[in-house]
This record gives C-alpha cells, structure tokens and sequence, in this order.
C-alpha cells in the first residue's frame, strides 16, 4: 500500500533494463487516418528521417528507470508508460471514408466512420510507417487491447505496442476512443490491472498482489487537441472549489477532464469498489499527462464533498499521479505559508518524469526557456531542408502573390511577410507530400491549422514594423496585453523526475524555484546540447517521445 508522506520523495538506485535506442519505427503516430495529425508526424518527414532509416541498427542500451521508494517501482514505471504507448497505437484510431467516392474538394462532401477507435481485427499488419490495417481476425475492443501484444518487425523496425503480460493482466475497466468524436476529445481508460503475484524459487506464492486502478489519457494527435493545449486559460471548478478558490487549473485540460467524469465517475468509483482498490494512478503522456493531473486535482478535491461519488473512497484508496512529459497545469493564488491542504496532499503524490531539451513540461509558464527556443531553435527548424511539395507549394505561393497587394504594406514588409508564409508553406507541403496521409481531409483542415499560425506571424510583423516598433516588439505585446503574465503563473504539480542528459541520473524538483532552476534555465546543459546540435527538430522530438524507452518489453 502507498503510503502518503510528505516532504520530498527519494529516488531509488537506479533501476535498469536493457532496452533499444530510440528508432524512428517505433515512434508514435507514424501515420494519421482522416485529420488525426501531431507536431512528430510532420518532423519525422525531415531529411533527418531518411539518415535516421538508414542507420536504424538497434544498439542495445541500458535505460534507468525513473523510479520512486516505496511508491512506483521499475515495472510500474513500464506498465504506465506502456498504458500511455497503447492509447497511441495506429490499430485503435478511427478511420473515415467519404459516403460516396470519389473524394471530391468539397468541405461539405459526407464522411462515415467505418472503423471505431479502440478496436481492431487480429491478423492486420502494419507498414513500416505504422500504418495499420486491419485483419480478419478475432475483434479486439474495452479493455482487453491492453492484453494483447501488436507488436510487428517490419522491414527490420518493430511497429505496434506490447501488452501488459509480463506485469500482471488487465481483468475488468473500460475505454471510451469517443466514436466520431475522436478528432476532438482524447481516448481514454480506466483499467483494474492484477500484478502478478510475488512467489518463492519453489514457485510458492509468498505474497497475493492487490489489483490497482489506472485512469490513462492520450497525448496530442488531432488538430483539436494542439488548440486544446494552447487554451490554458486558469480556471476554477466546483470540484475542488469547496477545498480551495486559490488554485486554478488550465482551462481546456478542466473541460475535458469534467467530461471524462460527467460520463464515467460512478464506473470508476464502482470498479475501485468492486476490487476493493487500495492503489490508484492517475496517468498520461504529453497532454494525455497535463488532464492527469487535472483530474488528480478534481477527484481529491471530491473526496470530502458530500454527496460525490469520490467521497465513499476516502481512506480506501491511495491517489497517485505519474505522468509523462506532461505541461504545467496548476497556478497557484496563494502563498506558500498558507498552502491549502488539498494542495500540500496533491503535491504530496504528483509526479512528472521530464528529459533533457523537451519544451512541452516547460509550456506554458517558463518564459525564458520558451523564448530562447523561439529566438534561437525555431529559425534554424524551420529553415531545414525539409521535403517539399513543389506543385501545392508552387500553388500556394502564387495564391500568397494575388492576396498580399491588397494589404497595401510598405515593400519591405510584403517581403517580410513573404518569407514568414514561406515558412509555413514549406511546412505545409511537407503534409501535402507524405502520400500516407489523406490526401483531402488532412491538405484541407491541417491547411486551416496553419494558416491561424501564419496569421499570427502577420499580426507581429506588422506590429514590428508597420508601427515602427523595435525587434522586441512581439515580446513587449505579449507582457503589455497580460499574456506573458498569465502564462508565467502556471506550475507543475509535485516532484519532477529530471534527466538533463543520457549520461546523468534523474533529479527530483520539487517547487516552482527548484524546478525552474534546473528546467528554466538556458545556459543548462539540456539547452546547450539542443542549440549545437544540427538536427534541433529531432532532439526535441526525441526529447519529448523519451518515454517510449520504458515500454515493457524492451
């Protein structure tokens, strides 16, 4: 059983397993059905990518595994994290074909689902990309995806996820993949997983495994789900409100997190019941990792409320949250001497595992990090020799060529804003040509994705230059109109498990001024190592995917 203690957890001796590099195959989303699409899909078609095919030799490597004394263990840490892999698994999303071929360039043209996510037919395969289709086999669905392994060798990369066999088994949860809606609210599970139990060299058993709970989030895949992440707005909710008004949450995780609950709190409080959990883990990578701990938040915020469901686990469960990678979540309106209660026992048991340059756990509230990687990083990712499509980006520029004359901005600035749209546009044609993807569904909504990018691109250089602003002008805008004042409000929750580098253990940060010591600062190793490093895109996508070393397994 956990125990819940305060004070600063203690990291055990580092716990290893030997585990493969990171490989390009085995990255999440390699490619998206209808306009399911992340931020990696687009890097991983760098000219990085062909280099990384070609010298795709899995050296083994030992991975330290970043475990907590007396509360989450080495093959807890996998189990999670292989929860979190399997949410990502190209088998379980949904797939869209138009109600009547061919697909035309109409918006309004009729799409049916006619694959449900959470589910696929054994005997499928996957290409080397990841793409999966599906067999003929046996259906696959609920809870049972986490029992199965899918994992394939194909062209000597390995696609798919493990299962959770070599821990335990997964008896008795749910998942919701959210039909049609899956574009727009991210899959979810809640999962009773028995660990195996502990027995003697005769093969007695010394030791009968209690069941835990885990409640899983995915991370970032639609369009939808980046403007989620953007949407940070500090809010406050009724459900924690009672304990506390001086902590507010990011405002999209708290919407989506109270649509999990409004259609799944009395299941999961029965299944915690009915298998008389006495551990619970609250889990997710990237955002799937941020509406952890919002829903962290909310349920201990519901234990002493009467009336919730929650209430009747008080004292019964142990509350536990280990995420991934997971953004800030939390401002807090208090000051540390008055902390409530509720807070004191959130970051009593909230854990976030972070590796090296990764942006993502320093968005939205490390300023300086976050700028130096706009200032610096971005230029040199954007100007990569990225793979083009000349016929849409030949297209798009001559369209970019009718609409700027009628700005009537001064010459240099139509040069300027040239060159930032073509920036997006090359990024743009990068869709355009990966053939994997939609050619229609994915052109046209990633098209309108960008766009809202470049128009924010044309909002600040007309702020720079048309009103005769100095370079600084974007950054003063943003502390001017309150942004930059918002954003640096947001903490993490708990401990950060920090690994700065390959070569160095992992750190635990506890507290705004310790983590953003080590996580805020630009002079760092982490930083020194991503602005020297020619291929900048991939070492912070790699930074960011770190997670996928854990996955049982390996």
């Amino acid at each position: 059983m956990l125990l819940a203690v305060g004070g600063w957890a203690s990291i055990t001796s580092p716990t290893r397993t030997t585990q493969r590099a990171a490989r390009r195959g085995d990255a999440l989303l390699r490619a998206v059905p209808t306009a399911m699409v992340g931020v990696e899909d687009i890097l991983r078609f760098s000219k990085y990518d062909q280099r990384r095919e070609q010298a795709s030799t899995a050296t083994l490597q030992p991975v330290e595994l970043p475990t907590v004394d007396g509360r989450v263990d080495g093959p807890l840490v996998q189990t999670l994290a292989t929860v979190c892999r399997k949410l990502y698994d190209h088998s379980l999303q949904t797939v869209f074909k138009p109600v009547d071929a061919p697909v035309n360039d109409k918006l309004e043209q009729p799409y049916e689902l006619v694959k449900a996510g959470g589910e696929y037919n054994e005997g499928g395969t996957y290409t080397a990309n990841g793409v999966y289709t599906n067999g003929k086999g046996a259906l696959v669905s609920g809870y049972d995806i986490f029992n199965k392994d899918t994992t394939q060798v194909v062209d000597g990369k390995t696609c798919g996820t493990a299962s959770l066999a070599s821990y335990g088994k997964v008896i008795d949860g749910f998942t919701d993949f959210h039909g049609e809606d899956q574009a727009a609210i991210p899959p979810f599970a809640a999962l009773i997983v028995q660990p195996k139990n502990e027995t003697s060299p005769g093969w007695r058993v010394v030791r009968q495994a209690d069941p835990i709970l885990i409640l899983a989030w995915r991370g970032s895949v639609t369009a939808l789900d980046w403007t989620n992440d953007a949407a940070f707005s500090p809010t406050l909710s009724t459900r924690w409100s009672t304990e506390t008004k001086q902590t507010r949450a990011h405002g999209a995780y708290v919407n989506l997190v109270e649509d999990t609950f409004a259609r799944h709190e009395d299941a999961i409080v029965a299944l915690a019941r009915l298998h008389k959990v006495k551990r619970a883990f609250f889990t997710g990578h990237s955002l799937g990792g941020g509406l952890a701990n919002v829903a962290h938040l909310a349920v201990r915020g519901q234990l002493n409320k009467a009336g919730s469901p929650w209430a009747e686990l008080k004292g019964k469960v142990t509350w536990l949250a280990y995420t991934f990678a997971a953004p800030q979540t939390i401002v807090r309106k208090y000051t540390p001497e008055n902390t409530p209660r509720l807070m004191a026992d959130l970051d009593d048991s909230s854990y976030n595992v972070v590796y090296g340059c990764d942006v993502v756990p320093r968005f939205p509230g490390m300023l300086k990090y976050l700028g130096a990687i706009v200032e610096i990083v971005a230029p040199d990712i954007v100007e990569d020799s990225l793979l083009i499509g000349p016929t849409l980006f030949g297209h798009a520029r001559r369209r970019l060529a009718r609409i700027a004359p009628p700005l009537r901005l001064r010459r240099s600035n139509q040069a300027s804003i040239k060159s930032k749209a073509t920036q997006f546009l090359t990024l743009l044609s990068v869709a355009s040509s990966i053939s994997l993807f939609n050619k229609f569904v994915f052109n046209k909504f990633f098209a309108i994705w960008l766009g809202l990018a470049f128009l924010v691109v044309v909002a600040v250089d007309f702020l720079k230059k048309e009103l005769g602003k100095p370079a600084e002008a974007a950054v003063e805008f943003l502390k001017e109109k309150g942004l930059a004042e918002v954003m640096g409000q947001f903490t993490h929750t708990g401990t950060v498990l920090y690994k700065e580098s390959e070569n160095q253990t992992y750190i635990p940060l506890k507290g705004k001024a310790a983590t953003e010591k080590k996580l805020d600062d630009v002079k760092g190793a982490a930083f020194k190592e991503l602005q020297d490093n020619e291929e900048k895109a991939k070492s912070l996508l790699d930074a960011h995917m770190y997670f996928e070393h854990f996955e049982l397994g390996k």
